[in-house]
């Protein structure tokens, strides 16, 4: 995929070209958007409440241990990433952060609006707690979520698990549903 940032003067959105580097089948496609689709349901009136849920079933799905959604905002003329929503996060100093496109690894994700999958995380990078502990997770991967090529956002997620090249197409695969959920969302507000 090349992805190319473009302000656009009318809406100030993010908007991206695409070229897909590997291409699914559109039954491919079909069988897990319409499977997330049918799990997660339609009966959303905001964005939050959307994110949310996106993140509790992916971490249904796919065994997510913890996750972040960060969604693309223009303030001030300034195209940015905010956190939205987190599963499994505890006092997540993302809360808080803001990432230009190109800063940090989520900031470069909505730049080349490629899938990110690191296999091996640096120990202490990130903490999964539950009550009995803790641990660093053995992989991560950062989703751009993209419709019709504009930026909504993008998913970073965090498991003991490695993602393989499947989970990177059915991310891929979701990530359109979540666009145009999303551009669904703020156009109803």
């Amino acid at each position: 995929m090349q992805f190319r940032w473009r302000k656009s003067n009318k809406h100030n959105t993010i908007n991206v070209e695409t070229e897909r580097i590997q291409s699914l089948s559109s039954q491919e496609k079909s069988s897990a958007a319409q499977r997330f689709i049918r799990n997660l349901g339609d009966k959303f009136t905001n964005s939050a409440d959307f994110a949310q849920s996106v993140l509790s079933q992916i971490a249904k799905e796919k065994e997510i241990l913890q996750g972040v959604f960060l969604i693309s905002v223009t303030e001030n003329e300034v195209s940015k990433l905010k956190y939205l929503s987190g599963y499994a996060c505890v006092n997540i100093e993302t809360e808080e952060s803001e990432f230009l496109p190109g800063e940090g690894l989520p900031g470069q994700v909505a730049r080349e609006g490629k899938i990110l999958n690191l296999k091996a995380v640096p120990e202490g990078y990130v903490k999964i707690r539950t009550g009995l502990g803790e641990a660093s997770p053995n992989s991560l991967i950062i989703i751009p979520v993209i419709y019709e090529n504009i930026l909504y956002g993008v998913i970073e997620l965090a498991s003991f698990h490695e993602f393989t090249l499947a989970d990177e197409k059915y991310f891929y695969t979701i990530s359109e549903f979540i666009g145009s959920q999303m551009k669904n969302l703020q156009k109803s507000h």
